[in-house]
């Protein structure tokens, strides 16, 4: 009876030490899990802090187009394309679409603004054109 009794208090001993160990494993993957969740977080709003900013900057591109400025739409485009292209190797499935969008509207924006410039050109290069 003893050997019986001696026998249960080691298995007890030795589930309770499994569940004590599968318990701290939990606890470290949660840990884990928040550590994790906060870089995305974190991630996520300087990504939206980018996206913030490009979309100002083609704002300021298109009020530049809208007031023949050229030159400071030129400008304004290729800084705002050169922020999305940085924010294209960094983003998220969700930002994605965001992203192509405001490179479609800058890639289109900039081809006016080439267009108009190239016309100022040919008409300054032009004999007469002066």
């Amino acid at each position: 009876m003893k050997a019986l009794f001696t026998l249960l208090v080691l298995l007890l001993l030795a589930a309770t030490s499994y569940s004590i160990w599968q318990l701290r494993e939990i606890h470290r993957s949660v840990e884990e899990l928040r550590v994790m969740m906060e870089r995305d977080r974190a991630r996520q709003t300087e990504n939206d802090q980018a996206l913030s900013a490009i979309a100002r900057t083609l704002a300021q591109a298109r009020d530049a187009a809208s007031h023949a400025d050229w030159t400071t739409a030129r400008s304004a485009l290729e800084r705002a394309e050169t922020g999305l292209e940085e924010l294209g190797r960094t983003i998220g499935q969700k930002t994605a679409p965001t992203v192509r969008a405001l490179q479609e509207q800058a890639a289109g924006l900039l081809r006016q603004v080439q267009d108009h410039l190239n016309q100022k050109d040919q008409k300054q290069s032009s004999p007469g054109g002066h």
